[in-house]
């Protein structure tokens, strides 16, 4: 392992992730045919304001990056929902058309599509492979002018060079792909559990077909536990984090101290949360059902689960029984044949919460 390190050849631009709740900072280095996340911090935050400007989100992403040992001052960020609005589209014979002449079409269609609050718009797409019968063979995005203005002026502010903005899906979907070597007909995805939505992609191979919420986030599921059980909503967050969930108390064997009473509070977790996980169940049920209905030759495979509700005891254990297809987290892949990441021992921060930074800094670092 020591030798591989020291061939490190390439160092990436650092991904900068920023939510309502948290900014991550992540930075590669080659090693070898895999990159070794060499440095991957994060800063916590109250929800940041509908509309925070430009010098307040410079100032979190300083905080956050003077915790790393980052190298440059180029950075790649993203923008995710709601600050962009993601389109499916159906568009007749994409081959038949000049390239400029199809960017115009498809720029006119997502305008036409995007939300009247968005006057003036960016708007970006990537094709998909035509399904079955009537499916979009094309996912097209807008954002507004000024968001994406105020987010390259935060990293100006900051003191960095903000290369390019990308989305999350596309970035999730990168991530994914270096974790396990997903073939031509699998059907994965990526389940995301940020604070407030839960996001879900959903990818043929090497491609994003389907990007939707799954429903709300781990802020909701916390307000949903004080609520039922008559506590504060810090309370609530820490007994979410700290005992997560089982689907019974019964026929526990008590080998350490408090590990029963533990056990008994992750019962009543669960039993308050149970509509909310079947919901979710559901939605995801859903959308591999539609994904597989365009591509019936498609095989339904892996779902990633990242974001900081990943790390909840039990949940994955739960999404796998429910969906019947191997429900993993980031980590689960690290060391394995196929996966072209690793991360140093020393790290401090879960994979699971930095997985979106970490293919922000792959978009920038390919050969």
């Amino acid at each position: 392992m020591v030798a591989l390190l020291r061939q490190t050849v390439k160092q990436s631009r650092i991904g900068l992730d920023l939510s309502a709740t948290a900014v991550r900072a992540v930075q590669l280095r080659r090693a070898g045919d895999r990159w070794l996340i060499a440095d991957l911090v994060e800063t916590r935050r109250q929800a940041a304001p509908a509309a925070e400007d430009a010098a307040a989100t410079s100032q979190w992403i300083l905080e956050c990056v003077e915790r790393g040992a980052f190298k440059g001052r180029r950075v790649v960020a993203s923008l995710c929902p709601p600050d962009i609005e993601l389109h499916a589209i159906e568009l007749p014979n994409l081959a038949t058309y000049p390239q400029d002449e199809l960017d115009d079409i498809i720029h006119w269609e997502i305008k036409r599509l995007a939300s009247p609050a968005l006057e003036e718009i960016e708007t970006a797409h990537w094709p998909i492979p035509h399904g079955t019968g009537r499916a979009p063979n094309v996912i097209g995005i807008a954002a507004a002018q000024s968001t994406v203005s105020r987010l390259t002026t935060a990293c100006q502010l900051a003191g960095f060079e903000c290369t390019r903005i990308d989305v999350h899906p596309a970035a999730l979907t990168r991530a994914g792909l270096h974790l396990h070597a997903f073939g031509p007909s699998d059907i994965w995805g990526v389940l995301e559990l940020g604070a407030r939505q839960s996001r879900l992609v959903l990818c043929l191979g090497e491609t994003p077909v389907l990007a939707r919420s799954a429903g709300p986030g781990g802020q909701t599921w916390s307000k949903r536990i004080a609520d039922e059980m008559k506590l504060s909503e810090d309370a609530a967050e820490v007994h979410k984090c700290d005992h997560g969930i089982a689907p019974s108390a019964r026929g526990v064997r008590q080998s350490g101290e408090g590990q029963a009473p533990s056990r008994e509070l992750a019962a009543m977790l669960f039993a308050v949360l149970r509509p909310t996980l079947a919901k979710l169940v559901e939605e995801i049920e859903r959308s591999y059902s539609y994904v597989l209905s365009c591509y019936p030759k498609g095989r339904a495979a892996d779902l990633i689960l990242c974001g900081g509700g990943a790390c909840m005891a039990g949940l994955v254990e739960y999404l796998g029984k429910h969906l019947g297809i191997p429900v993993r987290r980031p980590g689960d892949y690290l060391k394995t044949p196929t996966c072209r990441l690793m991360v140093d021992g020393g790290g401090r921060v879960p994979l699971e919460h930095g997985l979106a930074a970490v293919g922000l800094a792959l978009e920038a670092s390919a050969p």
